[in-house]
């Protein structure tokens, strides 16, 4: 199973930046959206080149959130 992957950082000035991986298409800017959306504003998106390829659907979602210590 293919898998996918959303990584979240967060900076010393609370610049929060994600980063999709596995994904392929639009749906990628479509699950940052929904994870992200509702608590915090997005106010630009950069899109790798797998933005501009053949779109995939994801099927099974599991959301698992890790916080690193520093």
């Amino acid at each position: 199973m293919k898998e996918y992957a959303i990584e979240i950082t967060i900076d010393e000035d609370g610049l929060l930046e994600a980063e999709t991986f596995g994904f392929k298409g639009k749906v990628c800017e479509s699950e940052i959206k929904e994870l992200l959306s509702s608590e915090f504003v997005i106010e630009e998106m950069d899109h790798k080149d797998e933005y501009f390829q053949s779109e995939e659907e994801v099927v099974n979602k599991k959301e698992t959130v890790q916080r690193r210590q520093s």
